[in-house]
């Protein structure tokens, strides 16, 4: 093994996994890095894929004391768009554009499906906070698979809020439509109540 390193500004490399030297150094480069115990051990270390960063532990960005997995405080205020996370935990960039997409077709929905949520009020496990929502199970058991994710057993993980909007709109469609049949209705009742007082 050997690593090549310098003081003031220059920059560290370390080109095998060995302890960092004693000393003080403006960058860091490294082709794969794991942080914690796990990783401790080199034949683990030897099994962490090129170019991935691991923290085994929970990792705080801007704060010493993350008590979650991902910690980020003291966010500022922005326009943008959403950030999806799968039933694996992978992060995403939520796009509307056409360039990302493949197999678009129509959705065909039971839009009144929605109607027979039942919302309710819970206490989450591991945090103790309280809060409001639907239940996933609920979901999967009305048939309303397209506002749910999954986690890779199969099993129903979170409700796709920002879908229910979909079905919303439709059912408000439906009721566009039936409220156009019915003025159609009443005009036509109308124009024949003023042809028999005309009498």
């Amino acid at each position: 093994f050997f690593f090549l390193f310098a003081f003031a500004e220059e920059s560290l490399t370390i080109t095998t996994y060995y302890p960092s030297p004693y000393g003080n150094y403006k960058s860091l480069g490294t082709h794969k890095m794991g942080i914690g115990t796990h990783y401790s051990n080199s034949t683990n270390m030897a099994s962490l894929s090129d170019n991935n960063l691991i923290v085994e532990g929970n990792l705080g960005i801007g704060t010493p004391d993350p008590g979650a997995k991902l910690v980020v405080p003291n966010l500022g205020s922005s326009s943008g768009t959403n950030v999806v996370v799968d039933g694996s935990g992978n992060f995403y960039i939520a796009s509307s554009s056409l360039r990302y997409k493949n197999n678009i077709r129509n959705l065909k929905i039971d839009p009144r499906k929605i109607l027979k949520a039942q919302p309710k009020s819970f206490t989450y496990k591991t945090t103790g906070v309280k809060d409001i929502g639907y239940i996933a199970e609920d979901f999967d058991n009305l048939g309303l698979k397209d506002l749910l994710v999954y986690d890779d057993k199969g099993n129903p993980e979170t409700v796709k809020y920002d879908r229910i909007s979909l079905y919303l709109i439709e059912l408000i469609k439906e009721q566009y439509r039936q409220i156009n049949v019915q003025q159609k209705e009443i005009e036509k009742l109308r124009a024949e109540i003023n042809k028999l007082k005309a009498k």
